[in-house]
């Protein structure tokens, strides 16, 4: 048993890597991530059809993986504060892959629940690969560059986003909707396992693991929550436009749905460009401080995003659609940096775990009440409306919120 045992870990000391080649394996692998996350927004028309659901029931095949990611949240924060986080690559990575397959098959089968499930159990997954990345990446980076490292990171949300909003119409065409979630699944599961040999050891499991009463006192901090609430109401917006501009777009402009789906593209790009230099800006421009450019952002994003769904052409759409791409994901992913700044470094997975879990209760719940308002009215504008009164409340909110502990130069 100890030569096998041996093998691995002595492959694992030659492959291991820094701070900088881990952000890009994370960065990378959450690619994949993302686009499994967003890929039913774009193709939901294909699914409502091979499933014989309207946009409210399709929208279930979007949420499920956010609904189970809520509910995951805080207990997988917890664990990964307390264990060796290679293994949590690991584990997930595999799990992903079964899920996708899952899907794959409840989709030729045409069986709805089934999906819903598959789609669920891969979101236990994707909440634990999320939160492993943000806090190697932290823990991994310079003091000073963490707000940059970090953010840098989550340029691959934007740009998972575009990737499966462009490239899952395409895949669907050529093989079918439904094998678009284990191709996914797949390098999600190759990604894993290259972390899981090149990530150093991080086994918090002695003498220094936060204890359960040290858990229970993040868990009814204040400040954590207000952070929380920004990311629920940050990630709705987000997912109001992602899952139903494909959709807007072919019904308003009579385009294609890998012509929607590559306008649609533009926002989560462009979204690579604005989560960049948020890091670098509150790093080095405003002193290491997030309030500001958190409340900058909801403020200039929130008429743009409602102006969408009042635009009279395509191009004036996409103009609106590149702006509030830009400005509203400028300080929408410093709340990653600004939640590990209220708590001591042993509790940052779980403070991570508290925002993640108020926040994809936003991306749950986002697509299926936008989608119930579309059914009732008929239109799209309640549903932007919806968008627009989050940016309002968002405002008032992180104006109230304290600014973060982070050492000032």
């Amino acid at each position: 048993m100890d030569g096998p045992a041996r093998s691995v870990d002595d492959a694992r000391d030659r492959v291991r890597l820094g701070y900088r080649g881990i952000l890009v394996l994370c960065w990378l692998l959450y690619v994949f991530v993302a686009a499994l996350q967003v890929a039913p927004a774009s193709i939901l028309p294909l699914i409502g059809e091979a499933l014989g659901v309207g946009p409210a029931a399709a929208s279930w095949v979007t949420s499920a993986v956010f609904l189970s990611m809520f509910l995951a949240a805080i207990p997988v924060g917890i664990y990964i504060d307390r264990v060796d986080i290679r293994r949590v690559f690991l584990v997930s990575g595999l799990v992903v892959a079964i899920a996708t397959l899952w899907t794959w098959w409840a989709g030729v089968t045409g069986d709805y629940l089934a999906i819903l499930y598959s789609r669920a159990l891969a979101g236990v997954s994707i909440i634990a690969i999320w939160t492993a990345c943000v806090t190697l990446v932290g823990n991994l980076a310079p003091r000073a560059r963490q707000a940059t490292a970090i953010t840098v990171f989550a340029t691959s949300v934007p740009l998972g986003f575009a990737v499966g909003q462009f490239g899952v119409p395409l895949l669907a065409d050529g093989f079918g909707w439904a094998t678009t979630f284990p191709l996914l699944g797949t390098a999600v599961a190759v990604g894993s396992v290259g972390i899981w040999m090149a990530a150093p050891p991080t086994d918090s499991s002695q003498s220094t693991s936060p204890t359960m009463r040290d858990v229970g006192h993040v868990l009814v901090q204040p400040r954590v929550w207000g952070v929380a609430v920004l990311g629920f109401l940050a990630i709705s917006m987000l997912f109001v436009v992602n899952n139903w501009m494909p959709t807007f777009l072919a019904e308003r402009y009579a385009l294609t749905l890998a012509a929607s789906g590559a306008f649609t593209a533009l926002f989560s790009t462009v979204g690579v460009l604005s989560r960049a230099s948020s890091g670098w800006l509150s790093d080095h421009l405003l002193d290491q401080r997030r309030k500001p450019l958190v409340v900058f952002s909801f403020l200039i994003s929130t008429p743009l995003v409602v102006g969408l769904v009042f635009a009279d052409s395509l191009g004036f759409t996409v103009v609106l659609l590149v702006l509030a791409g830009y400005l509203g994901q400028l300080g929408h992913v410093l709340l990653f940096v600004y939640v590990r700044e209220l708590v001591t470094p042993e509790l940052v997975a779980t403070a991570l775990s508290v925002l993640n879990a108020i926040g994809f209760l936003g991306a749950f719940s986002a697509p299926i009440l936008t989608g119930v308002f579309i059914e009732r009215t008929g239109t799209f504008v309640a549903a932007f409306g919806y968008a627009g009164l989050l940016g309002v409340v968002a405002v008032a909110v992180a104006l109230l919120v304290p600014e973060s502990s982070a050492p000032r130069s």
